[in-house]
């Protein structure tokens, strides 16, 4: 079953349970998408990250996109990723409010 790709508005108002359960699927569906093709094929269709490249501080995309394609899971990858995504997740929403 396809996973829905939350947008960056949709995604930044989730709780962090949410955001845990929404990643963890996303990286399943990753995963079973690599089996049958490469990565660049994956992302020419179907963008994982697109909506949360606004919100992951730059220097912990390529953390996550690695944690994400190598189907890590322990709290000690995922800490620095939770801490960026809370902040950039802050950031996002203050520059943002009041603009609908």
């Amino acid at each position: 079953m396809e996973i829905r790709l939350l947008t960056t508005e949709e995604f930044v108002r989730l709780n962090h349970e949410e955001m845990k359960n929404y990643l963890f699927a996303l990286q399943k569906e990753l995963a079973q998408r690599l089996q049958s093709r490469s990565m660049d094929e994956i992302l020419d269709e179907w963008d994982p990250f697109e909506a949360l490249e606004p919100v992951l501080p730059r220097e912990l995309y390529p953390v996550f996109v690695l944690t994400m394609i190598n189907e890590m899971q322990t709290e000690d990858v995922w800490e620095p990723i939770w801490s960026g995504l809370a902040t950039g997740c802050n950031q996002w929403l203050a520059a943002h409010s009041g603009k609908e």
